[in-house]
């Protein structure tokens, strides 16, 4: 018999992910979740690099749709982090966002299309 059978099960494998996992979001509620105040932008372009600023984005998208943070690999998060691009690029196009605080696709991607890791 499995160690885990013996305990008490309240909710189900796929039930504890939708609580406690990674928000799961379609088109529209990740352009809702990740689309950033102007408080939010200034403090996501003030990280050291990059890559803190990409993560200090999806942190703050991730805990405005369940209010925790996550620890994450980046092959979690890629089309949140690619989607994130393509949002910050038109809004870039409307002119409603300075120069310094546009983040380029290699943030996300290596010429590969791999995830870079940034620690």
């Amino acid at each position: 018999m499995n160690i885990r059978n013996k305990l008490l099960t309240v909710l189900t494998d796929a039930e504890q992910e939708a609580l406690y996992g990674l928000p799961d979001f379609d088109e529209a509620q990740r352009l809702d979740y990740l689309a950033l105040s102007e408080a939010e932008l200034a403090l996501a372009v003030s990280r050291p690099d990059l890559h803190a600023q990409v993560y200090c984005v999806l942190q703050i998208g991730y805990f405005k749709a369940k209010h925790a943070f996550f620890r994450f690999d980046w092959s979690e998060v890629e089309d949140d982090c690619w989607k994130r691009q393509l949002l910050l690029r038109r809004r870039a196009k409307k002119g409603r966002m300075r120069r310094s605080s546009r983040l380029p696709a290699s943030s996300c991607r290596s010429g590969g299309g791999a995830i870079v890791s940034p620690f």
